[in-house]
């Protein structure tokens, strides 16, 4: 279904982005024959210059779905929680254990543990400028005691972190109440476990940014300069709470921004899209 709305090779990956597109303007067009499994990219840019809407309207390049689907089949899928967990530093029941340990006086309260990768590029005047590749990772603990709240994080995640960070929560009053109900399991999956960092090789992400700066610039010369931000991200996150409720999630997401700005004499105008 995601095919259906969005060219993935732009994306880098599956998700619902492509469902929520549709909600938005209708900026991608499928050409008349669905089955030849094409896209036609258009860049809206508002101008009032005649000859220059035309240009800044028509597609921009066409893309191919099935080349997308072949990154798609070569991806590898590890368990995400790997990043969590590592041997020697923690595992899943030190982690209740830990949790059940430092909120046995709270009403509320649950261990959230994260790891992100992150990556972007900068393309300006048909070079690349800037890239960036950064992980990192940590854990926040909360606890909650009737009208008091304690929290402490770090980025060390490992079992003796997680329990000096516990000896904040006992500087809260004990619970009086009931502790609170887990929350109802009724999420849907919407991503894959897939990291999209990994799905298209760093040589053809600044490929594809200098395809959509040339693609640009071949319309009219009247385009003066284009920029190009491609970046994504891939986070895996797991909630682990003292009555034994633990949620794990996997975000995969990426965005694409094209700046472009076109110059007639000395009327200077500048257009911007984005999706992700």
């Amino acid at each position: 279904m995601a095919k259906k709305f969005l060219p993935i090779d732009l994306r880098w990956g599956g998700g619902p982005f492509a469902q929520r597109r549709v909600e938005g303007p209708a900026t991608w067009k499928a050409p008349p024959s669905f089955e030849a499994n094409r896209f036609d990219c258009h860049l809206p840019i508002a101008s009032r210059w005649g000859g220059l809407h035309k240009l800044l309207f028509e597609p921009l390049f066409t893309l191919s779905t099935s080349a997308a689907s072949s990154h798609i089949d070569q991806m590898t899928y590890t368990d995400p929680r790997g990043y969590l967990y590592q041997p020697g530093l923690l595992d899943p029941d030190a982690a209740q254990r830990i949790t059940r340990d430092a909120l046995s006086a709270c009403d509320d309260g649950e261990l959230y543990l994260q790891y992100s990768a992150s990556e972007s590029f900068g393309f300006d005047d048909g070079r690349l400028k800037m890239a960036d590749y950064s992980t990192g990772s940590g854990f926040g603990l909360r606890g909650v005691s009737g009208e008091m709240t304690g929290f402490s994080h770090a980025n060390d995640m490992s079992e003796a972190a997680i329990r000096r960070a516990g000896e904040t929560l006992k500087l809260l009053d004990p619970a009086k109440e009931q502790p609170a109900p887990p929350p109802r399991k009724n999420n849907r999956h919407l991503y894959t476990d897939g990291n999209p960092l990994e799905l298209v090789p760093f040589a053809q992400k600044v490929a594809l940014c200098q395809q959509i700066d040339a693609a640009a610039r071949a319309r009219d010369p009247r385009v003066a300069q284009v920029s190009v931000s491609l970046s994504g991200s891939w986070t895996v996150v797991e909630v682990v709470r003292a009555d034994g409720f633990v949620a794990t999630d996997v975000r995969p997401l990426v965005r694409l921004n094209v700046g472009i700005v076109a110059q007639d004499g000395d009327r200077r105008e500048t257009g911007t899209y984005g999706f992700g």
